[in-house]
């Protein structure tokens, strides 16, 4: 997570950020999820499923994709309980949107960090998120962000979005619910499918605006807190993808929260 602390010290960004996720009320329940995965790893920690974060979502969904270098790293301590490691990065290339040319990661100290290396002069990929109101970057622990070196293949996946396309898919899974009916409705199309043996489910649709709702008789669902997109409204652009996921409303409350995987999932959809 990059903080741009415009006007503020090292602990008092810090500060700022844990304020405003901490502040977060159940109506922000999307927002908050993102923030929380801030502090899981990339490598090797648990990771709440919908997984693997498809990066036909990622990219178009992360306000910059940028690849920088660690410049200098900072220890901080808000509290005895709290103290966070500051990562000075600079910019190399920037593959969408636009920051500045020196920032700054944010990562906890203990098991949820997010496994950035002390290495200076090491080089990233990162996908960053814009928070407003704590003036924040976010990053996805548990998506594709990964050192240079080891993302050949997804710079070229990334080259390949750029080029764009015709329509957009519609990704996600409905927990443990074979047979359910998906429908996605917007200006350009309203849409069904149905889940496969597992629950998963995938619809080409025009680029645009949607929501999502799942159908199933008997059953009632509502999205998963760990949907990565908010099926409530979420935008698909050309060549890009939204990933969703939904539960039954009796595991919606909190059961889902320990259902975590340390591999990632296979996404084998079934398209309609």
């Amino acid at each position: 997570m990059n903080l741009t602390g415009a006007g503020l010290n090292d602990a008092q960004a810090v500060q700022a950020f844990i304020q405003e996720v901490e502040g977060y009320s159940m109506q922000k329940t999307f927002t908050f999820v993102i923030a929380a995965l801030l502090l899981v790893t990339s490598a090797g920690a648990k990771c709440p499923e919908p997984r693997p974060r498809l990066l036909c979502a990622e990219y178009f969904q992360s306000d910059v994709v940028v690849t920088a270098r660690l410049l200098k790293i900072r220890h901080v301590t808000i509290s005895d309980d709290d103290d966070y490691m500051l990562y000075t990065m600079q910019t190399e290339r920037v593959l969408r949107g636009k920051i500045r040319a020196i920032f700054r990661i944010i990562d906890s100290t203990g098991s949820g960090r997010a496994g950035i290396p002390s290495d200076k002069g090491q080089r990233y990929l990162l996908f960053l998120s814009y928070m407003k109101d704590s003036r924040a970057w976010a990053l996805d622990g548990c998506g594709n962000s990964d050192e240079l070196e080891k993302s050949a293949e997804t710079l070229k996946r990334i080259h390949e979005l750029q080029a764009g396309g015709n329509s957009g898919t519609i990704q996600g899974n409905v927990w443990q619910d074979g047979g359910a009916t998906v429908l996605v409705r917007g200006k350009q199309a309203a849409l069904k499918a149905k889940t496969d043996k597992e629950g998963n489910f995938e619809i080409h649709v025009p680029a645009g605006v949607y929501d999502a709702t799942v159908i199933l008789e008997g059953r009632r669902f509502e999205p998963d807190i760990w949907s990565y997109e908010d099926p409530r409204r979420f935008r698909v652009r050309n060549g890009g993808c939204a990933q969703l996921q939904f539960l039954p409303i009796d595991d919606s409350q909190g059961k889902r929260l320990n259902r975590m995987t340390e591999s990632p999932n296979e996404v084998s959809a079934t398209k309609h």
